[in-house]
Parts: structure tokens; C-alpha cells; sequence
């Protein structure tokens, strides 16, 4: 798990990628049904990414 930075300016493109772990229980609902999961611990993480990304006429 780790942190990566990335700038590519022929491309236009840039990013802060942090690998991690996470889990998460979650509901909802809608007119004509309920959802909810699992209880958070019962998760297990195969991957899980935060990332913020500029590119196109917001890189600089």
C-alpha cells in the first residue's frame, strides 16, 4: 500500500493515487424496494484506490 504521484505533461494528464484498504456497509431505499448489505467487518478488500485526477482543460 502506498501513495503515487503522477505528472505527464505530453499527455496532459495528472493524478494522487493512494492504495489502501477499505470497508464499508451501506443501505437504501426506493419506492418499491430496501437494500442494505453486510455489516462492514463481514467485507473482505480485494482492492481499493483513492485517486484525484486532472486532466483536460482543468490539468495544470
Amino acid at each position: 500500500m502506498g501513495r503515487t504521484k503522477l505528472r505527464d505533461l505530453k499527455n496532459g494528464f495528472a493524478g494522487d493515487f493512494v492504495q489502501n484498504v477499505a470497508q464499508i456497509a451501506w443501505a437504501g431505499q426506493t419506492d418499491t424496494a430496501t437494500f442494505v448489505s453486510d455489516p462492514a467487518e463481514t467485507s473482505v478488500n480485494e482492492f481499493s484506490l483513492l485517486a484525484h485526477e486532472r486532466n483536460g482543460v482543468f490539468f495544470s
